[in-house]
């Protein structure tokens, strides 16, 4: 997460994707937290293309997520509730 290049840290986001009900969600929020404010595109992009990935186990989750999380970028918040429906 605190490493100096962009796609070690780009890395420990796209290590939790995929991996559905077994997600350690707590790890996956802190190490989107901690990453919210990069300003690098390909971090931004991961935290959407992780949050998407894990919406497909429990899209109420990173509904509330995004909601809960004001700073995310415009980018990672349309990515993460890109396929998510509506009701």
């Amino acid at each position: 997460i605190t490493d100096e290049s962009v796609w070690v840290r780009r890395a420990s986001l796209l290590v939790h994707e995929r991996h559905r009900e077994a997600t350690d969600v707590d790890t996956l929020a802190e190490t989107i937290e901690q990453l919210q404010n990069e300003s690098s595109f390909w971090i931004r992009k991961a935290i959407g293309w992780v949050l998407r990935s894990y919406a497909e186990t429990d899209p109420d989750w990173v509904i509330r997520f995004v909601e809960q999380h004001p700073d995310l970028s415009g980018l990672s918040k349309r990515e993460a509730l890109r396929k998510i429906k509506k009701t």
